[in-house]
């Protein structure tokens, strides 16, 4: 499966992929579920993040376990489907609007440490902002397709 076959259920309930790393840099990168790392994978991990202007949205973090565990992409699911923020244009696409999406904060559904084995983060509050924030997120509806 590919990035943008990703459902918002599947991030709603907390799911996690492997990321193909020779489609890494693609804008729909291949991906499959994943319950478990190893140091030399890159992980999606369901995520919300809050924006400055206060909206709330389903996202996926890109982890790479080899960069230590280091978030590297996050991509935000629009009604076009899963943006990618860092993508190259992003930001003089947003222009004038910048200012009202950044700063923003992500929170992991499950996150996981880095390190020579990659393991789940227990003490990490983000899992209990990932539940609050979805229960929000499930009473809005789901944008329509274009």
């Amino acid at each position: 499966m590919n990035l943008n076959d990703i459902k918002r259920e599947d991030v709603l309930a907390g799911k996690c992929w492997l990321m193909d790393a020779a489609t890494q840099g693609d804008a729909n990168p291949k991906v499959s579920e994943a319950i478990g790392f190893a140091p030399s994978d890159i992980g999606l991990f369901s995520a919300v993040v809050k924006i400055a202007d206060g909206s709330e949205h389903l996202s996926v973090v890109v982890k790479s376990f080899p960069a230590g565990g280091d978030d590297i992409d996050i991509f935000i699911l629009t009604k076009f489907g899963w943006m990618n923020i860092h993508q190259d244009g992003f930001m003089r696409a947003m222009g004038k609007y910048s200012h009202e999406l950044f700063p923003f904060d992500y929170f992991l559904a499950n996150p996981w440490k880095g390190g020579r084995q990659p393991e789940p983060d227990k003490a990490s509050a983000h899992s209990k902002i990932f539940r609050d924030t979805a229960v929000r997120i499930r009473q809005v509806p789901a944008p329509p397709k274009k």
